[in-house]
């Protein structure tokens, strides 16, 4: 997957017509039982996308916030995760984080450091966007958005994007990015879930 590990290879999957950045976020998931979605989202004045998938959590909202944010532990289940961990804590709720992933079997490390600022209320959902400050990468961002369904089903939304400093097609890390979306937003809602035999995930 990509925010988890850019592993240069085929994700697997057609990549969905690019939604324009500028529209409306998708309607809510209805079903509880729905499949990961997998989307792309056109970036403005650019060929790349970022990826996004969307699933529903079976816990109450503070539990999924509590592992989204849980940013120290990410290597232990997020694929391709060398280490992940917060720098800083600031008083108001914000974090620093530096994180790190492998590609190419280990051969290329990729690390960045960034923001994660205290989320927002937008569209009835709490986003937690992240600001790219540096890294041995070109860019990177990665959004959560959490929405109530119930008080015990969440729904989960995870965007991202990462653009290597390597001469790599657009049509690789746009597949990378779209399927580091479902990857990550379904590894997240198996560890919260804890489920220990994801063999059947979408």
């Amino acid at each position: 997957m990509l925010l988890f590990g850019f592993a240069v290879a085929s994700c697997g999957g057609a990549i969905p017509t690019p939604q324009s950045a500028l529209a409306p976020p998708p309607p809510p998931l209805q079903r509880f039982d729905a499949p990961a979605t997998r989307e792309a989202v056109a970036i403005e004045g650019s060929d790349l996308v970022r990826g996004r998938s969307r699933v529903v959590v079976r816990a109450p909202m503070a539990k999924v916030r509590r592992y989204v944010l849980d940013f120290d532990h990410y290597a232990e289940f997020m694929p391709h995760y060398r280490q992940s961990r917060v720098l800083i804590r600031r008083d108001n709720g914000g974090l620093q984080i530096m994180m790190e992933v492998a590609a190419i079997g280990g051969l290329i490390k990729m690390w960045t450091k960034f923001e994660m600022p205290p989320p927002r209320m937008i569209d009835k959902a709490e986003v937690h966007e992240s600001e790219f400050l540096e890294g041995n990468v070109d860019d990177f961002k990665a959004i959560w958005r959490l929405r109530k369904m119930d008080e015990d089903h969440t729904e989960l939304t995870l965007e991202v994007f990462l653009e290597p400093s390597l001469p790599l097609p657009d049509s690789l890390i746009n597949s990378e990015n779209v399927g580091g979306a479902v990857d990550g937003v379904i590894a997240m809602r198996n560890r919260i879930e804890g489920r220990v035999d994801p063999s059947n995930d979408e």
